[in-house]
């Protein structure tokens, strides 16, 4: 038989998977940085399990660690089994992805950079974002008047209750005519 493929950290060996035996759920919506997940495998091992609906055997939490590991050609995977319901597991799904953040203390990321002597291998961060950061600490973009300016590899949302179908179609035509990006969701 051949020998499992994976980095997965000694404490987490117990839950160590075939990669074959779970999937990605079918409703993951979440876009992954797989290139930036598969440099933290090869770099830092896995050091937390994915979490799989133990009765479909979907991934609820680690679509994008699962597709990494893959990717690396992983034969296993550390997993954790829970039992749950359709509407607990889509819960799961989507408070998995919503609870992740884009705003950082940003004093914090960079004392941890310097404690790392600038490597930033395993962690994510590409030179260019680190420079960014700095820039940013240091007062961002700045037009002629020394105005502060918003960069534009940011992105805002802003969410827009409407009252009915009827409603939400005049919305995002308005919305559209003022030359702004709409997408229509139901909640």
């Amino acid at each position: 038989m051949p020998e499992a493929k994976h980095n997965i950290d000694e404490s987490l060996a117990d839950l160590a998977v075939s990669i074959d035996l779970i999937k990605p759920h079918p409703e993951n919506y979440n876009k992954h940085d797989i290139g930036k997940i598969k440099e933290s495998l090869s770099a830092n091992g896995q050091y937390r399990p994915i979490v799989v609906d133990k009765a479909t055997g979907f991934i609820l939490a680690g679509n994008g660690t699962y597709a990494a590991a893959r990717g690396l050609g992983w034969t296993h995977i550390a997993a954790g089994h829970i039992e749950v319901d359709a509407e607990r597991a889509r819960r799961i799904l989507l408070v998995d992805n919503f609870a992740a953040t884009d705003e950082y203390d940003m004093d914090a990321v960079l004392k941890i950079l310097e404690e790392l002597g600038g490597d930033l291998s395993g962690t994510g961060i590409t030179a260019d974002d680190y420079e960014k950061m700095l820039a940013d600490l240091n007062g961002g973009n700045a037009d002629e008047n020394g105005d502060a300016q918003l960069d534009e590899a940011y992105g805002f949302s802003v969410i827009v209750e409407a009252d009915d179908e009827r409603h939400q179609a005049q919305l995002l035509e308005q919305f559209e005519a003022e030359g702004l990006t709409c997408r229509a969701f139901t909640m």
